[in-house]
């Protein structure tokens, strides 16, 4: 099982290797790493699978904030 601060990490990494012009920089903030983290239950697959939908969903909606409302929105099915 991952750490908070070991899906921290996974998350800028896999945010880097998108290589966005515009990065979404989910890893600096506390409140989406925790989200993400307890979504996953700490646990690799469910966390990359989180991490491509959030994707998916900032492709769909570009101008829509990458932030915690929106992520914890979109995780919880709301979006």
């Amino acid at each position: 099982m991952m750490s908070p601060g070991d899906a921290r990490v996974t998350i800028a990494t896999w945010e880097a290797s998108l290589k966005w012009s515009r990065p979404l920089k989910l890893a600096e903030d506390p409140e989406i790493v925790k989200a993400l983290h307890e979504n996953s239950r700490g646990q690799l697959r469910p966390l990359i699978e989180s991490l491509r939908e959030v994707a998916l969903w900032k492709l769909d909606h570009p101008k829509a904030q990458a932030n915690y409302k929106n992520i914890n929105n979109l995780l919880m099915g709301n979006l």
